[in-house]
């Protein structure tokens, strides 16, 4: 009966600690800006705008109207930002012969301003036609 106590304690403990440690790796670095961070939390899946919004949360929680400005770029949720709002700058990424990115290490974020929901210069507006 104690073993049983103390198991369910130590599952408490470690349950406790994934959840520090996902909320950690799922915080915005420093500076980040908000495409960075979506492209590098998308390895986790896409749900909607549910990256989007942790990021608005955390690092720019004044911007309530993000999620309706990227509704009206036809970004609907955190993968259609980079079809429809947002592309890589080919300055930065290398494109292969078919327009799309290689495979490549990602470059790090060149930072935005605190607050900024707007993209760091990898990144450009895709055009409207």
């Amino acid at each position: 009966m104690d073993d049983a106590r103390y198991a369910m304690a130590g599952s408490d403990r470690i349950e406790q600690e994934r959840t520090v440690i996902s909320g950690w790796l799922s915080e915005p670095s420093t500076g980040e800006c908000l495409a960075c961070y979506v492209w590098r939390m998308l390895e986790n899946g896409c749900r909607g705008l549910r990256w989007t919004a942790r990021f608005r949360e955390i690092t720019a929680p004044r911007a309530t109207v993000l999620e309706g400005r990227l509704g009206r770029m036809g970004a609907y949720c955190d993968c259609e930002i980079f079809c429809f709002a947002y592309e890589v700058d080919p300055l930065y990424f290398h494109i292969d012969e078919l327009v799309d990115v290689a495979e490549q290490a990602v470059p790090l974020c060149m930072s935005v301003r605190s607050g900024s929901t707007k993209p760091c210069p990898l990144w450009r507006r895709v055009p409207r036609w």
